[in-house]
Order: structure tokens, then sequence, then C-alpha cells
């Protein structure tokens, strides 16, 4: 059992024309890419596959977001306002390189087993050393923000 993405296989429909709604819906088509293996390629291959994780429970999941998750990542530092985040894009040479494109969970609350937001963020700058900003923040409570202005699930398309 594997779960891979290949690029070209997602298809979205857009509802409004609004820019900021474009944005979110292509912020969220991130999701759909698939991921290129880091590091050298493995010895007597001669290019890159796509990554695919396998979970072997002979039983599928059947419940959204259980303890099961086939890929987590996360530290285990309950930490107010932290980020657990993975980069996207052109890894460059510098020591201070900072990825242009991320998606991050930013813990908004400490209490329990926590809870927080997913944000996705780009670069407007060709400089490494530039950190890529907020551009949409998916909220605990399930309303969006885009470029700071607050959506609600049918302000967007979503019922």
């Amino acid at each position: 059992r594997t779960a891979s993405a290949r690029p070209g296989q997602a298809t979205m429909t857009e509802s409004r024309s609004t820019a900021a709604h474009r944005k979110a819906v292509a912020a969220l088509a991130v999701l759909a890419l698939a991921c290129q293996p880091c590091g050298a390629v493995p010895s007597g291959t001669t290019e890159y596959t796509n990554v695919q994780i396998a979970n072997e429970e002979w039983s599928p999941e059947t419940t959204f977001g259980n303890a099961k998750a086939n890929l987590q990542i996360g530290v285990r530092a309950n930490a107010l306002n932290s980020f657990q985040d993975i980069g996207f894009g052109y890894v460059g040479n510098a020591a201070q390189h900072k990825p242009p494109a991320v998606i991050a969970y930013e813990q908004t609350s400490a209490a329990g087993e926590t809870k927080g937001d997913l944000v996705f963020g780009t670069r407007g700058s060709t400089s490494g050393s530039t950190a890529a900003v907020e551009q949409v923040r998916i909220r605990s409570d399930g309303t969006v923000d885009v470029e700071s202005v607050r959506f609600t699930g049918s302000q967007i398309g979503i019922s």
C-alpha cells in the first residue's frame, strides 16, 4: 500500500474570481505536489523517484486525523507560538539560506495536547537570506486568513 502524489494529476476548481480566493486555492493545491528525495542518487539508479510512504497495517485508516499518521512532523517540546515546518524550493550554498516556500504548523495553545494553525508562506525575493512570509493561514477554528484577511468556509466555497 503506497500513497504517491504525481505532478499534474491534482485538479482543483475555482468558484470565485477574487484574487484572495485564487491564492487560497493555489496554496491548498501545494498538498498535491510530489516530493523528491534529498541527497545523492541511490547506487545503481540514474534518477530520483517520488517519495512513497506506506502504512503496513492490514486495516486501512477510516478516521481522518487519528493517531496513526503515516508521516508526522513535530517536536516533543510543548512551546506556544512555535513552528514545525516543511521548506520547499532551491537549496543554495549560503549558510543563511531560507526556503522560498514553507508549509508550517504554528502552535497557538499549550493546553492539553495543544492546538494550532496550518500556515502557507512564500518569499517575494530571490535572496536566499530572505525568509518566506505568511500568505494563507488555516486557523484551528476553520476560518482562513489570506494576506491577513479572514474568511469563513462558506465565503470561500467550503461547506
